[in-house]
């Protein structure tokens, strides 16, 4: 088989990444990260909280060219999961962040990048990568937005104009060069609508998040009891926290995601407090069976649904 022309390539990347079910796709360098020196003192500072795993490995996270040696193009996806308006909780309910509220992604998304992989050795045979889905050492939002997928505002998210920020990203690391995509200028402007709605003040100027303030790291990595003064900043999320999100501009009419699996749990939103706290460990698993919420498991969710 004759080697197929890179742009040519690249379209037809791009084509089959939308038909799989991406949102967007763009193709960007694997160069070093360049503002790398400001994470390492964001960690250093101890923004990242317990998450130890973000201190592994430093020179992978910096380098993708030490992740996978042969990478020549890195290409990042983004796909949608906003199911689209959900009600309020009532008294003695807990809020759920919507990623949550489907099968988890790690495996939904790695599932469809593999897919991709697939395809590109279908047409390449020279062709091979690595895929990765929020795993591994690798700056994903940085990469995101040097692809010009969107850019990464001030809740510290990347932010696509057509999207939003209802999305969860994927790269595959390949060994071959695609014309990269430019980024785009960053449209945040001067919006404070998430740092000021933040009600813990965990969002910082520079599009920075300190973790160890952020109503997500808490209810989610955190181990040990969280401090009552703080908690009753949460009001009723018990899981993950998706405030700065819903106050931005641009999810106010963002699409309803195409993938029906980010759709199968809906049920989840607003989960009677009681009917956690009465849990056993074989309930809780068959209740949160393939969500990102049986990671965390049935005692951190029982802590997170306590009152303060």
């Amino acid at each position: 088989m004759e080697k197929t022309d890179a742009s040519v390539l690249k379209e037809k990347i791009l084509s089959k990444a939308r038909e799989i079910g991406f949102d967007l796709c763009g193709i960007t360098l694997p160069k070093p990260v360049e503002h790398y020196a400001e994470f390492l003192e964001w960690i250093r500072q101890g923004k990242g909280g317990e998450m130890e795993y973000m201190k592994a490995n430093p020179e992978r996270r910096k380098n993708p060219a030490k992740l996978y040696t042969e990478v020549q193009s890195i290409i990042s996806c983004i796909v949608n999961y906003y199911q689209g308006k959900l009600p309020e909780p009532e008294d003695g309910e807990g809020k759920i962040s919507r990623y949550a509220l489907g099968k988890d992604y790690h495996k939904v998304v790695k599932k469809m990048l593999i897919k991709l992989l697939k395809f590109i050795k279908s047409i390449e045979p020279s062709a091979d990568g690595r895929a990765y889905v929020d795993t591994g050492a690798i700056m994903e939002k940085e990469i995101a937005a040097k692809a010009g997928l969107g850019w990464i505002g001030k809740n510290s998210l990347i932010v696509s104009s057509g999207l939003g920020s209802y999305i969860f990203i994927g790269e595959i690391l390949l060994n071959m060069y695609i014309p990269p995509d430019k980024p785009i200028t960053e449209r945040c402007k001067d919006c404070r609508l998430c740092i000021d709605a933040c009600p813990t003040g965990a969002l910082e100027d520079e599009r920075r998040l300190d973790a160890s303030k952020c109503i997500a790291y808490f209810t989610i990595e955190y181990g040990g009891e969280i401090p009552k003064h703080f908690k009753k900043l949460f009001g009723n999320w018990i899981y993950g926290c998706d405030i700065c999100q819903d106050v931005c501009p641009y999810n106010r009419n963002p699409p309803i995601t195409k993938i029906p699996a980010f759709k199968e749990k809906l049920h989840l939103r607003n989960i009677s407090l009681k009917k956690i706290l009465s849990m056993n460990e074989q309930e809780f698993n068959q209740y949160f069976q393939g969500t990102p919420i049986k990671r965390t498991g049935l005692q951190r969710l029982k802590r997170n649904a306590r009152n303060p």
